[in-house]
């Protein structure tokens, strides 16, 4: 599957990741270098997500949005996607992921985050079902029970087995 913005532009093949250091402007001058893929993985990222709220104001259908969380609590993703949509004042997010499925987790929670985030995707509040993990077995497990929409999985310089 695709990644697409709302213009239906396709996502940028490098992404920005928030980070806490990370100045404000720097969102700005990413997307005017073409990047239109920014993910954090939480609300700490105070500059960034500063940065990336501007960003969203004059140019949310040219912009993929995406976060997610370890927590495997629904009531405590709710919680979190609200507060990630209230602090980037927008109504919905590109892509949100259940981040770092691993085998010491309960699958059959796993299963019901998945069935959560694919009813947010229903409702239009989540336009991409999301998973993260290290572990190339659920990795390709989500890909062959067509899982989610979006699977990030680990792979650098150290980790190339993924190839």
């Amino acid at each position: 599957m695709e990644l697409l913005t709302l213009q239906g532009q396709p996502a940028s093949i490098l992404g920005l990741a928030g980070q806490q250091s990370m100045d404000a402007a720097t969102v700005l001058l990413a997307f005017e270098a073409g990047i239109n893929y920014f993910f954090f993985y939480n609300l700490e990222s105070e500059n960034f997500l500063g940065g990336l709220q501007s960003l969203l104001l004059t140019k949310r259908e040219q912009v993929l949005v995406a976060t997610g969380s370890e927590n495997r609590d629904i009531q405590s993703l709710r919680n979190y996607l609200d507060s990630v949509r209230h602090r980037l004042d927008v109504e919905q997010l590109d892509v949100f992921f259940i981040e770092y499925v691993s085998p010491a987790d309960d699958m059959t929670q796993v299963q019901v985050l998945l069935d959560e985030l694919r009813l947010w995707k229903d409702s239009g509040v989540v336009r991409y079902v999301g998973v993260t993990t290290h572990n190339r077995a659920i990795a390709l497990e989500m890909i062959e029970r067509h899982q989610c929409d979006v699977l990030m999985h680990r792979y650098n310089m150290a980790h190339r087995q993924a190839e």
